[in-house]
């Protein structure tokens, strides 16, 4: 690492079969302004060419690591990589996303000034290759939250900021039935004792695509979501109105995805269960989008 007076990061990035997107989410890492960082890649047991495609940037820079691994899930990965880190802080990022120049030295002034905050996340927004589009962190205000801002759901995806020597830091939970949900199980299980810091700045693009993780199918991706408010909801202590909200949203994000798959009967059917817990206006919205369809919805949204 360069300069050993500066604030020092290690990007843990975990990968699989992700070799097509693995150059660029590199190149936008090594392109950064600030230069005190190293970065830890966790192969997790790629089938495809990843390790050829990372060859040249494991002889071109000091500064990246790699390591293959047997298939055990991304939760299982960002440990790995945790337990090879030397950085003051980690940054948890997916091997399909790009990093603005700006994204450390955004992280490393908003550590001065906040005077080393223990989670902190800056913003990102959406591309499909073609558009942008904003995200719902972004509506955010700057400032400290609690586990209470994800109740709803994860809004930091995976893009945020630990201290590395947390004494109680609470590991990612490796369980394949959580798998796509470990991020948001790290952070509620975390932040019910600490606080994370939003700095009002985007300096991150999500890539959009296909293959994403969120673009399972909604049967599976529903099961997750339900089994990991069961554990986060086993694991703490929190109100029967937190619960409630947390079963509520669960059932509201099936329903958004029933909806995006046109599938009316399984998104009225989840929004039922959701406003068994509570009631909420986002929930009403939906259901007369289902009822209008997707289509009309989409090609009056076009116009």
């Amino acid at each position: 690492m360069q300069g050993d007076s500066m604030l020092t990061f290690s990007i843990i990035i975990p990968t699989y079969n992700r070799a097509s997107f693995l150059p660029n989410t590199l190149k936008s890492i090594l392109k950064q302004e600030y230069s005190s960082f190293e970065v830890i890649l966790v192969d997790d047991g790629s089938t495809d060419n990843t390790k050829e495609v990372v060859l040249p940037y494991l002889n071109g820079s000091s500064r990246v690591s790699y390591y293959y691994t047997d298939n055990q899930e991304r939760g299982a990965a960002r440990n790995y990589g945790m337990s090879h880190a030397v950085g003051e802080y980690l940054i948890f990022f997916d091997s399909d996303d790009t990093m603005h120049t700006d994204h450390l030295s955004v992280l490393a002034a908003t550590i001065q000034e906040e005077k080393s905050p223990d989670f902190l996340a800056t913003k990102y927004q959406l591309s499909d290759g073609k558009k942008i589009y904003r995200t719902d962190i972004q509506s955010l205000n700057s400032g400290y939250y609690d586990y209470k801002l994800l109740l709803g759901g994860n809004l930091f995806s995976c893009n945020f900021c630990v201290k590395r020597l947390l004494d109680d830091l609470v590991s990612f939970n490796e369980m394949r039935e959580y798998a796509a949900f470990e991020d948001w199980i790290f952070l509620v299980q975390n932040l019910t004792r600490r606080k994370i810091y939003v700095v009002d700045a985007v300096t991150i693009t999500m890539n959009d695509h296909q293959y994403r993780s969120m673009r399972q199918s909604n049967k599976k991706l529903l099961h997750k979501r339900l089994a990991s408010s069961e554990y986060l909801i086993s694991q703490l202590s929190i109100s029967k109105n937190e619960q409630d909200s947390m079963w509520a949203n669960s059932y509201y994000f099936g329903a958004v995805h029933a909806y995006l798959e046109n599938s009316r009967w399984d998104c009225f059917r989840f929004l039922a269960r959701a406003l068994k817990y509570q009631l909420d206006f986002k929930f009403v919205l939906l259901a007369i989008k289902a009822v209008l369809g997707k289509p009309l919805i989409t090609k009056l949204v076009s116009r």
